[in-house]
């Protein structure tokens, strides 16, 4: 009987043993230093924290320093499988975390290594990966979807690059167009809007980080002009058009025609390689009955003003232009039909936006038009004289 007792006490004090020992977890890992090739960061203070889907901040629990070899380690006892804990530092005026943690039953968290970065307050070698802005018509106004990918190519953690009285420290700005409403941020609550600027105010580490944000412009009529400064040097530079009956005019801009994403087609205006401080300036158009009209009444104008150059350039024509003794009418026929219309494409691009480029070709289209009136009425002339004969 006594023996059977022993083994007893042996089973029960083996259960509570196991008991305690699944009520332990462990968080442990290791702090590196991201700008000194991954060097352990010793005696730096680690921070152990918990925090709950309603929590607002997250509680501090535990206290420790880490290691000669970066090391730390933290056991927690009543685990709450509702928490989520992580362990957070202190380093050159920023705070890291860790990632977040949940336990499950007899199971620790794999190891939360924390890597810190010097700090810099400079964000001259930040550059623009790819800056795209999608482009929406909203009836009353158009709305702007920009969206940044930016690239910190250093090895320090960038941190109040600019100061203003207003919103304080903040690492990049961006300026919006002078009327630009109903400003909202998609990327981060850091991301604040102060006049016509946006600020960043988020931390930039080194690598790649996404900045997006979005607000309205109201038309002017059927037209809508915009400009704006680039803030940093940028690879590529897109605007998508979500509109058939909106269409942009620039002297910057290329037209790169349709194009594709998710199923949805818009038209792409670009371009490449732009400098810091660059101003980029582009119109709207929108199709309406105002702006119908007014292509209308160009075109007709244009017709009637064609008709008199080429009466004039008749008149004018001293030199005598050998006519051809075999001419195919047909082509030289749908050439000058190519050329009227061309010609009045041009004069509806200049209503729009008075272009010396502009201007020239459509000159060189006028002097190749007036030749082949020349040169039909020429043969036209030939051809009666042998018919007499």
């Amino acid at each position: 009987m006594k023996k059977l007792c022993q083994i007893f006490l042996v089973v029960a004090l083996f259960a509570v043993g196991q008991h305690s020992a699944l009520a332990e977890h462990i968080i442990r890992g290791r702090i590196i230093d991201g700008t000194r090739d991954s060097s352990a960061v010793a005696s730096i203070q680690v921070h152990l924290q918990k925090i709950e889907k309603t929590d607002v901040n997250p509680a501090g629990l535990q206290q420790t320093r880490s290691l000669s070899s970066g090391n730390y380690r933290f056991t927690v006892q009543n685990i709450d499988s509702l928490s989520t804990w992580f362990a957070a530092v202190d380093y050159q005026g920023v705070r890291y975390y860790s990632h977040g943690t949940n336990f499950k039953a007899g199971t620790n968290p794999l190891q939360q290594d924390i890597v810190v970065y010097d700090s810099t307050h400079s964000a001259a070698d930040v550059n623009t990966l790819m800056h795209h802005i999608f482009i929406d018509n909203l009836g009353k106004t158009v709305r702007f979807r920009e969206s940044f990918v930016l690239n910190n190519p250093g090895k320090k953690a960038i941190t109040h690059a600019i100061h203003n009285q207003h919103i304080g420290g903040a690492t990049l700005q961006f300026e919006l167009p002078q009327t630009a409403v109903n400003f909202a941020a998609t990327s981060s609550r850091e991301i604040i809007q102060h006049g016509q600027f946006v600020f960043d105010k988020t931390i930039m580490l080194p690598g790649n980080k996404q900045v997006s944000y979005s607000y309205e412009i109201p038309w002017k009529g059927n037209s809508l002009p915009v400009s704006f400064t680039v803030d940093q040097p940028s690879r590529t530079f897109n605007l998508f058009i979500s509109d058939p009956n909106m269409t942009l005019v620039s002297a910057q801009l290329a037209d790169d025609g349709p194009f594709s994403i998710r199923g949805n087609t818009y038209h792409r205006y670009g371009l490449d390689n732009i400098a810091k401080g660059t101003r980029i300036s582009f119109t709207l158009r929108r199709a309406g009955g105002g702006q119908a009209q007014s292509s209308t009444r160009i075109i007709i104008l244009t017709v009637v003003l064609l008709g008199l150059a080429l009466v004039i350039g008749y008149v004018r024509k001293t030199k005598k232009i050998s006519s051809i003794e075999k001419i195919d009418r047909t082509k030289i026929a749908q050439r000058k039909k190519e050329l009227i219309l061309e010609i009045a494409r041009l004069d509806l691009a200049a209503a729009q936006n008075d272009l010396q480029e502009t201007k020239n070709k459509r000159q060189s289209l006028m002097d190749e038009l007036v030749g082949i009136e020349m040169t039909l009425k020429n043969a036209a002339g030939k051809t009666k004289s042998r018919s007499k004969k």
